[in-house]
């Protein structure tokens, strides 16, 4: 999980984000549906599946809170925007195409820096 959070692109628009789920849905979808006789037969199959039913599910819900959470911050930055011009530009966050933002990319950076 910790992974995720570390690529995820924070800058990435709602539209990837959907595009993401999307993508997400159907690789859970071909785990359960594939093999359908071959992962009852497997307790170990079963088990992998379940693991990764709840990874891919948690995931979905965090993409969505995620969106959410972004929406509330352009809401709160468009009418504080008002009083600061740096504030009214946050609330474009997701809505356009920006250059990708990741915690990995940063530490990518500060190790070609180095």
């Amino acid at each position: 999980m910790f992974g995720e959070l570390y690529y995820f692109d924070w800058n990435a628009t709602d539209n990837q984000i959907e595009e993401r789920k999307k993508i997400t849905f159907k690789k859970l979808e071909r785990t359960w549906w594939r093999d359908f006789d071959e992962i009852f037969n497997s307790w170990r199959e079963l088990k992998a599946a379940l693991v990764l039913t709840h990874q891919i599910l948690m995931g979905y819900l965090l993409l969505d809170l995620f969106v959410i959470s972004r929406r509330f911050v352009r809401i709160a930055s468009a009418i504080l925007g008002v009083m600061s011009p740096k504030l009214a530009e946050i609330s474009r966050w997701g809505k356009e195409a920006r250059e990708p933002w990741s915690f990995a990319l940063i530490h990518e950076e500060f190790i070609a820096r180095i």
